[in-house]
């Protein structure tokens, strides 16, 4: 008797558990869908608001050679920066609004994520890149292209850019 009741207990908070979990997936899934890229106006505004920031932050970069990531949660390779030091980035990259700075090789190009959804299998990033010789794809305005690529009803998977000032660019990655 005491087992028929713990069966059907555990069976009754499994179907609990499905339920809950479905209906926590249904609502990530709204929520997902109802962000909204920034558009390139307000990265344009942050990027002069916080120019001093960025550029001090390129320049730390670089000095970096074994470092090729830090976002407010971790630094690739891991162990390789002390904590105060790993503390002062996170500040900086507070301070600009930004939520990874990344790099590799000789850093010839860096980028940093203003914003991000999804891209583990899909997704958008935008944000700016700092690049000592222009990038491939430049576009007169990162929004009106992906409404134009979007138009086309295909899968779209690109990098492009947007010229801002010197050797700085608007970047945005789309993958469906």
């Amino acid at each position: 008797m005491g087992n028929e009741t713990s069966d059907y207990t555990v069976k009754h908070s499994s179907k609990n558990y499905c339920k809950k979990y479905f209906f926590f997936m249904l609502i990530l899934f709204f929520l997902s869908c109802n962000t909204k890229t920034p558009p390139d106006e307000e990265l344009i505004k942050n990027f002069y608001n916080k120019k001093k920031i960025l550029d001090r932050l390129v320049f730390l970069f670089e000095q970096e050679k074994n470092i090729r990531k830090i976002d407010l949660d971790f630094v690739s390779p891991s162990g390789t920066l002390e904590k105060k030091k790993l503390n002062f980035y996170h500040n900086l990259l507070k301070q600009a609004n930004i939520q990874q700075i990344n790099g590799f090789g000789d850093k010839s190009e860096i980028n940093f994520i203003y914003y991000t959804s999804g891209l583990s299998i899909s997704g958008t990033s935008k944000g700016y890149t700092y690049s000592k010789l222009p990038p491939d794809l430049i576009v007169n305005n990162l929004d009106e292209y992906y409404i134009y690529q979007r138009k086309k009803n295909t899968f779209l998977s690109y990098f492009a850019y947007r010229h801002i000032t010197d050797k700085w660019y608007l970047r945005h990655i789309v993958d469906d």
